[in-house]
């Protein structure tokens, strides 16, 4: 099987498990696949709360399908199980080699079998402008920017807040360098704002990085100046 982490937003996402037969045979029935069991109680769901639906069908092939759930903020962040369920029959003479005629297979049951886990994590943005963008020689500029951050604000509801004491890291990538150069940390205030100040003499792209956390995705923004 094959799981990517989801990063859920406001509005509904279709997410999707992949499963597939590496080895010649075919699903016992339709229903067998996998299935998610958030393993973090929030909002309206205790643990175990949520699984999708393991009745939905899934085989697109005899080898291969694609199970998928509809996600989205209400839904509890952090680790999810996945699990497999149901039956495999898995071929044992795929040639007939010993000659009789038939295809003989060994049916394998999988009775939510523990497989792998799924990140889920909530999205967020991040801001930057600079004062000025365009200037002659050396000068100081503010840099300023938000963080916002998709929240459950209810049982059933989620929205996209301002983010106060949120630390944001500031890089500056200088034009024709090798890649951004760490410069300093700062945070948020109560409304979720940051402001800073730095001196500059060289054309480049500042980059505000949120970093993240287990329950949140990380986002970043970025700003071009011109240094003459």
């Amino acid at each position: 099987m094959t799981v990517q982490d989801v990063v859920t937003r406001v509005e509904p996402q279709t997410v999707s498990i992949d499963a597939g037969i590496l080895t010649p045979g075919d699903p016992g029935n339709y229903y067998a696949g996998p299935y998610i069991v958030n393993r973090r109680a929030e909002g309206r769901y205790s643990v175990g709360d949520f699984y999708g639906d393991p009745a939905q069908e899934m085989w697109q092939t005899e080898y291969s399908g694609t199970r998928t759930y509809q996600m989205s903020a209400v839904h509890p962040a952090g680790l999810y199980s996945v699990y497999f369920d149901g039956v495999i029959d898995v071929e044992t003479d795929h040639w007939d080699a010993d000659g009789n005629g038939q295809l003989e297979a060994v049916r394998v049951d999988f009775p939510g079998k523990f497989v792998t886990t799924l990140r889920v994590r909530r999205a967020s943005s991040t801001t930057i402008a600079a004062s000025a963008t365009s200037f002659t020689g050396p000068k100081t500029i503010t840099l300023r920017g938000a963080v916002r951050k998709v929240q459950l604000v209810s049982r059933t509801k989620a929205a996209v807040r301002l983010s106060p004491n949120t630390p944001v890291k500031l890089y500056f990538d200088p034009a024709g360098a090798t890649g951004p150069q760490y410069k300093k940390t700062v945070r948020t205030n109560s409304k979720g704002i940051y402001t800073t100040t730095y001196r500059t003499s060289m054309s480049g792209q500042w980059i505000a990085k949120y970093p993240g956390t287990d329950l949140q995705a990380p986002s970043q923004g970025a700003v071009t100046i011109t240094v003459k």
